[in-house]
């Protein structure tokens, strides 16, 4: 687990994490995000930039669970080996994965 920053909200039943230096590991290592996770009894949101397989999407809208991946108001970015020109680009997206079983 990284360096992290903790910050436990008792009266929402809720706690916060940021990362200081390396980004989250997560979906078995397929995805890392520099940013924020959120976690609570109704699930685990985030903010912040996720990169995956060739891709990176920036949201301060993000939810995650063990079957689906969901972001609004997304920059989504799919990078070719020229930073300054993407295979694909969108601004303000919706962003939905879903899967019968765990991302990989």
């Amino acid at each position: 687990m990284p360096e992290y920053k903790l910050k436990w909200l008792p009266k929402q039943d809720q706690f916060g994490l940021r990362n200081l230096r390396d980004p989250f590991s997560l979906y078995n290592t397929t995805a890392q995000l520099n940013g924020e996770l959120i976690v609570s009894k109704t699930g685990t949101s985030g903010k912040g930039s996720l990169i995956t397989r060739g891709s990176e999407l920036k949201s301060d809208q993000m939810s995650f669970s063990a079957k689906d991946f969901n972001a609004r108001h997304a920059e989504f970015q799919v990078k070719t080996t020229n930073p300054d020109k993407p295979a694909l680009a969108g601004k303000d997206v919706r962003f939905e994965i879903q899967s019968a079983g765990k991302l990989r």
